[in-house]
């Protein structure tokens, strides 16, 4: 055996050199989280330098396989590659162990390769490591065998600077280049891949007191590396080629699972244990909980039950659908209809990681002594169904969920439903008293499993709107025992009557948001457009007159519909409460997803839900978050799209309100939404929000268009970061100021501005409004108002308006003041003795 003993030097270890023609360009560091400086080698010299083993501890001074751009092995770009250097050792994920350097020493000298193979600290000490699920291992000492093998190119491989594709690109076909070089040395299963790069460190040889080291310098030729390049440069291609195919089959099999997903359910309990848990328990927080790993800020998640690093979960709103051979093999969730994926909700992630998939007891948790059944047994929440309405839901879901209409089903489809129905009722909480299921069921279905043909027709007339939808026409409604006939749709108004409104009723938002209509706010994911929305909706909600963006709006009861997202929304309406301190709002929320895709959707359903809990006060703003969720899987380019604003324009009409949905941008496009221009025709506004980019917390609304209003006009969004108490993992976001640009985006001035100055101080005004605005009666027995003291307002404005000096503070403040009053946004007067300052009656 080539064995040295400790302090031999290193000419034992040497044969002739058979040396590369030229110097070896490397960096090197006194230690890897250095700065790196460039060196350069003959091969003997480095040969020599990696042969010759100290007595030390582990660490110490390193060389890089090539050069790097500037002084970092890390963050920097490589600019060159000089030789391979592989570091082999016991593979912790398959238990291979490496074969002893001896060996590659024989194999290097078969293909007459130049090289050095030494021993590294670790060889021969027993030690310890955590596989992939956490456990932890013990390697006796003659299992763990640690060396590395350094080899010389015969000239340097250069790599693209200042392109970061490119460069990408090569730093991926160089690692397959590493690689190919180990798998030729018979050494592919125990290279550790993440040290073979050129950024890998490679520490020259120490070994502890008396511990034996290994260390033999070959002689032959330096590697080829133009010719290893060329080899796996193709393959390289091919693999991503598959990789993109694999990519565009996965995203197929996401959508099919998905477009199930956009349907409805067989049916919804919205107060079961169920619904109640996942509004509580926010899915992106139960996935991490649970440990799932979340690809950056995206919507992409690996589940811990891969073998693999891909990242095979999505979410989709209160929903997840996974692409993972591992979670189908587990049974976690439900598989989808195509059987070519799996999904489910929060509840589905908590059934299987805390209660082993067993939902009964997964359930029993949530309602501990109670069995939710609705039909007899425990003590069923109001709002359960009895299992007779419950199966006949879900009958008439199937049906409407059908792709077309099927033939009313028998035998062992008819069987193979009621399965499906029997696994719903389950998962809602239901008994698990088949025998009562089957016997309701057979009632039902007339003694056969199949559909009753009352409910096909029902069903039927449902889509198609053979029946009017509920609340339509002249129909008269009982309140409080008296009759109350709805306003006629179709009213005619004589000449002389039709004149114009008084000036600003027209508006919602004074000049920028009509009170009536359908107008869409619109951006890329994640563009803080539903934040911007809640902000102005709690705005038009809180009827003290507030001013949003310095304009007045019109105030009444808002009603925002969140198709997705209800845990996100619960913490953003709590944060409000918290900074802004109110209790309670004229705000209403709609947790659930209307259809409103199809022509017969649920838009006269939604009318009437809405005017039974509002009744005469009816809504002056309706929010529809986001658009494409309520589509029911039509398609937004054509006919969805058509009939989401046939619905739309159905509940502002209604209501005589403005409906606002919450939309997309265009796929690679920046200046429109996406979907058919049916919507962009039909808006009476359209808001472009684009995110600040930096990371800063903020976005630029443009004003596309405001019918008879201000286009053109560009808003800056500030948001803030709010802890919600001492709750654990409960913070969230929320719009700080909204003020507008002193210019548009094309740089022309701002039309009929508010100037940023006077927008900066009636944010003061709004804060100190919230923060100690007081409830008062104006002299003489004049209205109640809300009001605040001047002094509290400039203490505000002035912690604002850092960038001034006092003498400007003071000057600025007074200037704006002035011009909030000259322009009637706010009156001042004195209250109690104090000066104040209050919203006008009216604009």
């Amino acid at each position: 055996m080539d064995q040295i003993n400790p302090g031999a030097s290193s000419a034992q270890a040497a044969d002739e050199f058979a040396a590369p023609p030229h110097g070896l360009r490397l960096s090197a560091a006194t230690g890897v989280d250095k700065p790196v400086t460039p060196v350069t080698f003959t091969w003997p010299e480095l040969a020599l330098e990696f042969a010759t083993h100290t007595i030390g501890p582990k660490g110490g001074e390193c060389f890089f396989s090539g050069t790097f751009t500037g002084k970092r092995h890390k963050g920097d770009e490589i600019a060159t590659r000089a030789m391979f250097a592989l570091d082999i050792e016991h593979n912790k994920a398959t238990g291979e162990i490496p074969p002893p350097p001896q060996a590659v020493v024989a194999r290097l000298r078969d293909r007459r390769l130049a090289g050095v193979v030494y021993t590294t600290w670790m060889n021969g000490h027993e030690g310890t490591f955590k596989d992939k699920s956490g456990a932890t291992h013990t390697i006796q000492a003659s299992d763990n065998i640690r060396y590395r093998v350094v080899m010389p190119m015969r000239e340097e491989i250069h790599f693209s600077t200042g392109d970061k594709a490119a460069h990408k690109r090569e730093c991926d076909i160089d690692k397959l280049a590493a690689l190919h070089v180990a798998e030729n040395l018979g050494l592919r299963g125990v290279v550790d891949e993440s040290k073979c790069t050129v950024d890998g460190p490679l520490y020259t040889p120490r070994r502890a007191e008396g511990s034996p080291c290994y260390a033999k310098i070959v002689e032959g030729e330096p590697l080829d590396g133009k010719a290893i390049y060329a080899i796996v440069t193709p393959a390289y291609e091919r693999a991503r080629a598959e990789e993109k195919a694999r990519a565009a089959k996965d995203e197929a099999r996401f959508e099919a699972a998905h477009r199930e997903l956009r349907r409805r359910p067989l049916i919804d309990i919205d107060d079961g244990p169920i619904a109640r848990f996942n509004r509580e328990h926010p899915l992106d927080e139960m996935l991490v909980a649970c440990g799932y790993t979340r690809r950056g800020s995206t919507d992409h998640y690996r589940s811990p039950l891969q073998g693999t690093d891909s990242y095979a979960t999505r979410t989709y709103g209160e929903r997840w659908i996974s692409l993972s051979d591992s979670d189908a093999a587990a049974g976690l969730g439900m598989a989808s209809k195509s059987g070519n994926a799996r999904c489910g909700d929060a509840f589905d992630i908590h059934c299987f990681f805390h209660h082993g998939g067993d939902r009964a007891a997964a359930l029993a948790a949530l309602r501990p002594g109670a069995s939710y059944n609705g039909h007899g047994g425990g003590t069923p929440n109001d709002k359960t169904p009895s299992l007779a309405s419950f199966i006949r839901a879900a009958m008439v879901m199937e049906v409407r969920n059908a792709d077309g209409w099927p033939a009313k089903p028998t035998g062992a489809a008819g069987e193979a439903f009621r399965g499906r129905i029997w696994a719903e009722w389950l998962k809602a909480g239901g008994a698990a008293n088949r025998a009562d299921f089957d016997a309701t069921a057979d009632t039902l279905a007339g003694n056969e499993p199949a559909f009753p043909d009352d409910i096909l027709a029902d069903a039927k007339q449902n889509e198609e709107g053979v029946s009017p939808p509920p609340g339509g026409g002249g129909e008269t409604h009982e309140d409080d025992g008296a009759a109350r006939k709805r306003k006629p749709r179709f009213e005619l108004i004589p000449w002389k009557d039709y004149t114009l409104a008084p000036e600003g009723e027209e508006w919602l938002v004074h000049d920028l948001l009509p009170k009536e209509g359908v107008a869409v706010i619109y951006g890329k994911w994640k563009s803080f457009k539903s934040f911007l929305a809640l902000d102005l909706a709690a705005a038009i909600a809180r009827r003290d007159r507030r001013l949003w963006a310095g304009r007045a709006t019109r105030q009444g009861v808002v009603v925002y519909i969140c198709c997705e997202g209800a845990g996100g929304m619960r913490k953003r309406i709590e944060a409000y409460r918290q900074i802004h301190g109110l209790k309670d709002l004229d705000f209403y929320v709609i947790a659930a997803r209307p259809s409103l895709g199809v022509r017969a959707g649920d838009a006269g359903e939604l009318i009437e839900a809405i005017r039974a809990a509002v009744g005469d006060d009816v809504p002056v703003l309706v929010i529809i978050d986001t658009l494409a969720r309520t589509l029911a899987g039509k398609d937004e380019n054509g006919e969805g799209m058509r009939n989401f604003v046939d619905n739309a324009e159905d509940v502002a009409d209604n209501f005589r309100c403005l409906v606002l949905a919450v939309h997309h941008e265009g796929a690679g496009e920046t200046d429109r939404m996406r979907g058919s221009t049916t919507l962009d025709a039909a808006s009476v506004a359209t808001w472009h929000v684009k995110k600040d980019g930096g990371g800063a917390l903020g976005c630029t609304v443009t004003i596309q268009d405001a019918k008879d209003g201000e286009s053109g006009e560009t808003l800056r969004v500030t948001l803030q970061k709010v802890e919600l108490g001492d709750r654990q993992m409960q913070s969230t976001l929320m719009v700080e100021s909204v003020e507008f640009s002193a210019a548009a985006e094309d740089g022309t001035p701002a039309k009929k501005k508010p100037t940023p100055s006077l927008n900066a101080f009636m944010t003061s005004v709004n804060i100190a409004m919230d923060r100690s605005g007081i409830d008062a009666h104006l002299p003489d027995n004049g209205p109640r108002v809300k009001a605040v003291s001047i002094e509290l307002v400039r203490t505000v404005y002035y912690d604002k308006r850092a960038d001034l000096d006092q003498d400007s503070k003071r000057k600025v403040f007074r200037d704006q003041m002035k011009a909030a009053i000259e322009r009637e946004l706010l009156v001042s007067g004195t209250i109690t003795g104090k000066p104040m300052l209050w919203y006008p009656g009216k604009r």
